[in-house]
């Protein structure tokens, strides 16, 4: 199965989420790198749910164009999940009523 959410990096394919390859372009010089785990682990245990309000969040902020949002294969710490990676910082243990909180605290 692939789905795709219009206006989003994102695709949904076989019960994943992944990028869109036609959406890898854009040019990341000059933005902070934005990283949610979504290896399988990540993803069941609330990734998935976070992936949604960060792009919402983003979105909302108009800071789009000032961070570059993506996803990744696993962070190999999984045992310490989900994670969410911003700039160098990595978050572990993220909830989704964290989320926000978080990129509050952490997008200026």
């Amino acid at each position: 199965m692939f789905l795709y959410k219009k206006n989003s990096n994102f695709a949904y394919i076989s019960g994943h989420y992944c990028l869109k390859t036609r959406n890898i372009i854009p040019v990341m010089k000059g933005r902070t790198e934005i990283v949610i785990c979504l290896g399988s682990s990540c993803f069941s245990r609330g990734n998935r749910k976070c992936l949604q309000i960060i792009e919402k969040y983003l979105k909302e902020n108009n800071l789009e164009e000032k961070y570059f949002f993506r996803g990744s294969r696993c962070f190999n710490i999984c045992e310490k999940g989900p994670i969410l990676k911003i700039g160098d910082t990595i978050f572990e243990g993220v909830k989704p009523g964290e989320v926000a909180g978080i990129l509050k605290r952490s997008l200026r």
